[in-house]
């Protein structure tokens, strides 16, 4: 569920897979109409939940967005809405950078699952790795985060995102270990940036690094696999689908088949037509290549 315009967001991160950010903000408003995600999300339940049963093949609800979700001033609404309309959990996907406003703790606390963003050891490195908008500050988000911590009474997850060559040795790790450890969350995750990401010097860390600077972390970090996407039945796949999917993650045919249940083959074919109509392009990273939506794309989101 995205609530903003493309790319608007407190940060512009080196590595963000959505690429630089279009506007970079700390102001809070209704980027997209709060009475139309809502209605998007009444319309949702209508067809998927029935007789007090939700959907098998959902098990939580994501609100995100194309940038910060925190951003949009209907956060709260939203949350509210799925809570009353559909019988899964959500979970609030967030960077944290605003939890130290009184306002944005209220409404991401209406979340049954919240994970932040922690991945800078100290004030330069998140600067260096983060960019964020004038007014914001290191010490400030920190504190934000604890103080949601105090205040939230559902799952808080900490997402840790490793990259070589700016925060992956062992050092920078045990910092970023010290400050997850007084915002008390119940998980932590290691991530690596292994789709294009918005500056080209960003480079993912082996898998096992990573496991060796999860452990770490208390509790003990998990590392992330690639994404994988819902699996639906490719007789039923529409091209949209895969831009839908590409326009969230860029992705690799690979990806894009364990997404969707396809052959490799079915799937070059599908994206070589919408490589012509130019619907998704295509990025070059090491030996791999990855498909993702332009962002003038006409697709509706």
């Amino acid at each position: 569920m995205d609530l903003l315009q493309e790319k608007t967001c407190t940060y512009n991160c080196v590595y963000c897979q959505l690429g630089p950010t279009a506007l970079r903000t700390t102001e809070r408003r209704e980027w997209v109409p709060t009475h139309a995600v809502i209605a998007e999300i009444g319309r949702w339940a209508d067809e998927n939940v029935q007789q007090g049963s939700q959907s098998q093949a959902v098990d939580v609800i994501t609100v995100a967005g194309s940038g910060e979700p925190t951003l949009h001033a209907g956060l709260g609404k939203v949350l509210d809405a799925v809570r009353k309309r559909i019988l899964i959990p959500s979970a609030l996907l967030t960077n944290g950078s605003l939890l130290h406003l009184a306002e944005v703790r209220e409404d991401a606390a209406k979340a049954d699952i919240v994970k932040v963003t922690l991945s800078a050891p100290n004030r330069a490195s998140w600067r260096e790795i983060h960019r964020p908008a004038p007014h914001l500050s290191f010490e400030q988000t920190i504190e934000g985060m604890k103080k949601f911590r105090e205040e939230f009474r559902g799952e808080l997850w900490i997402e840790v995102m490793m990259m070589e060559g700016l925060n992956a040795l062992e050092s920078d790790a045990r910092e970023i270990a010290a400050l997850a450890a007084p915002i008390r969350p119940d998980r932590i995750q290691l991530n690596t940036p292994v789709r294009p990401p918005a500056e080209p010097f960003v480079r993912p860390v082996e898998k096992g690094h990573l496991d060796e600077l999860a452990s770490m972390f208390h509790p003990t970090a998990e590392v992330i696999g690639e994404y994988q996407g819902r699996k639906i039945r490719g007789r039923d796949l529409a091209e949209h689908d895969i831009v839908a999917l590409v326009r969230r993650h860029p992705c690799s045919e690979e990806d894009v088949a364990a997404a969707f249940g396809l052959r490799r083959e079915e799937v070059a074919r599908r994206l070589e037509s919408l490589l012509g109509a130019r619907l998704v392009c295509c990025h070059t990273r090491g030996d791999r290549t990855f498909y993702s939506a332009p962002l003038t794309s006409g697709e509706e989101q």
